[in-house]
C-alpha cells in the first residue's frame, strides 16, 4: 500500500467515525422515551438513553436494559428525591438516638381524667427523600453488580449517569456519614474488627437515614435478610436496600463511613488507611505479606479481574497508593493477610506494585485458571484480602 492510499483510507476511516458520533449526537438530542416513561423517570431516564446512545448501542439494546428487573423502580426513585432534595436539601433531625425527648406526655389533669379522647387515625410516616434515593441507589447498584459480568460497558454507562445526576443523594449521604464518624470517634468499646465497626456504623448511618434509633435499623435488617418472599417495599422503607445504598453511594464518589482513626497504625478501623505525609499507604520492597501496607488494584473485584493473565507473568498489577491508582474502582488489598502471596513496589517513582505468588513455579498455574469454572487458591487469598472498593 502507498503512503497516498494509506493517507485516503485513514481519512475515509475517519470520516466514517465521525459520521457515527454524529448521527449518536443526533439520536442523543431527541425524545429517546416514551410519554409514559418521560412522565415517570424525567430528567434521569433522558439521561441514561442518552449516555447508552453515546456508548454505541442500538435502540433495541437500550429497549431490552430498560425491561431489567428493578431498573425502572430504581431510576424513578433516585429522579424523586433528586427533585425534593435540590428544593430542600437533606438535615439530620433530632431522633431518639441524638437524645430528643420521647418520654411518655404528662397525664392531664385529675378533672379530665376521665374525658373520653377521640380515636386518632394513625399513619405510617413517609419516608424522606433521602431514605428513597438511597434505596433506590442500592437497587441500582446491585444491577450494575450484575451488568459487570453480563455486560462490562452498559455497567459502566449506568455508573456515569449514577455520577452525573447522584450530586443531591451524595450530599445528603455525605452529611449523615460526617455524623456517623463523629459518632464512631465519640463512643467508647467499640469493637475495632473492621466488619463488626462497619455494621455499627450502617445501623447508626440507617437510624439518622429513618429518623429511628439504630437498634430498630438492625433488627429491620436481619429480618430482611432472613424473611422469604416479602413483597416489594415502597422505596426508602426496606433497611437492606438503604444499606445496600451506603455501600454503592459510598464506593462511587469516595466517602467513607464508619471511620475510627487510630493514631498507632495509621489505619482507620473501616479499613482503609489514613493520608500520610508519604502520600497514602506504603508497600516496601520485598515480600509486604511481612508489612501491613494497603495497595490498590484497578478492577471490578470479580474472580477473573483479580486473577492475571499471560501478559502479567511478571504479576498482577496494583499501586502503592490511591494517588498512583489507575481511574475508576479499585479493590483496596491488605497485604498484612497475604500467605502464599507477596506484593512488591518495583517502580517507586510510579508506584507500580506486582502481586505475585511466594513461589513463582505456582504463578502459570494460577495464570491457567482464569476463565475456569473454580475459582484458584491464589485468587482466592487475594479477594479475600479486600478490604474496602473506592473510585478515584
Amino acid at each position: 500500500m502507498t503512503v497516498d492510499n494509506k493517507v485516503i483510507i485513514d481519512a475515509a476511516k475517519a470520516t466514517v467515525q465521525g459520521a457515527t458520533f454524529l448521527i449518536r449526537e443526533i439520536r442523543a438530542m431527541g425524545d429517546d422515551l416514551s410519554p409514559e416513561l418521560r412522565s415517570r423517570l424525567g430528567a434521569i431516564g433522558e439521561l441514561v438513553v442518552d449516555t447508552l446512545i453515546r456508548a454505541g448501542f442500538s435502540d433495541e439494546e437500550i429497549a431490552a436494559l430498560m425491561q431489567k428487573k428493578g431498573l425502572i423502580r430504581s431510576l424513578e426513585g433516585i429522579e424523586q428525591a433528586n427533585n425534593k432534595l435540590t428544593e430542600i436539601p437533606f438535615q439530620i433531625n433530632a431522633t431518639p438516638d441524638q437524645g430528643q425527648d420521647v418520654s411518655a406526655s404528662a397525664p392531664p389533669p385529675d378533672d379530665q381524667a376521665d374525658a373520653t379522647l377521640p380515636p386518632v387515625d394513625v399513619k405510617p410516616k413517609d419516608p424522606n427523600p433521602l431514605a428513597v434515593g438511597l434505596a433506590a441507589a442500592g437497587q441500582l447498584g446491585e444491577i450494575i453488580k450484575e451488568l459487570e459480568e453480563e455486560n462490562p460497558k452498559k455497567a459502566a454507562a449506568l455508573e456515569t449517569v449514577m455520577l452525573v445526576a447522584g450530586g443531591p443523594i451524595r450530599a445528603g449521604f455525605k452529611i449523615v456519614s460526617e455524623k456517623v464518624n463523629e459518632k464512631i470517634n465519640e463512643e467508647t468499646g467499640l469493637s475495632e474488627k473492621v466488619g463488626e465497626l462497619k455494621d455499627k456504623a450502617i445501623d447508626f448511618a440507617g437510624g439518622i437515614v429513618k429518623e429511628d434509633v439504630p437498634e430498630n435499623f438492625r433488627s429491620e435488617r436481619d429480618y430482611e435478610a432472613t424473611a422469604k418472599d416479602l413483597p416489594e417495599p415502597e422505596l426508602g422503607i426496606s433497611a437492606k436496600e438503604i444499606a445496600s445504598g451506603f455501600e454503592f453511594i459510598g464506593t462511587l464518589f469516595g466517602i467513607g463511613l464508619g471511620k475510627k482513626a487510630d493514631a498507632g497504625s495509621g489505619r482507620s478501623s473501616s479499613g482503609t488507611r489514613t493520608k500520610s505525609s508519604t502520600g497514602g499507604a506504603q508497600v516496601n520492597s520485598g515480600t509486604s505479606g511481612e508489612s501491613d501496607g494497603l495497595i490498590y488494584r484497578s478492577a471490578s473485584g470479580t474472580p477473573d479481574s483479580m486473577t492475571p493473565r499471560e501478559k502479567d507473568a511478571n504479576g498482577l498489577s496494583a499501586a502503592n497508593s490511591l494517588e498512583n491508582a489507575l481511574t475508576g474502582k479499585n479493590q483496596v488489598i491488605d497485604t498484612s493477610k497475604f500467605k502464599d502471596l507477596c506484593a512488591t513496589c518495583d517502580n517507586p517513582k510510579t508506584g507500580h506494585v506486582s502481586i505475585t505468588p511466594k513461589d513463582m513455579s505456582q504463578m502459570q498455574d494460577w495464570i491457567d485458571s482464569r476463565g475456569g469454572t473454580e475459582v484458584h487458591p491464589l485468587t482466592r487469598e487475594l479477594m479475600d484480602s479486600v478490604v474496602d472498593t473506592v473510585k478515584k
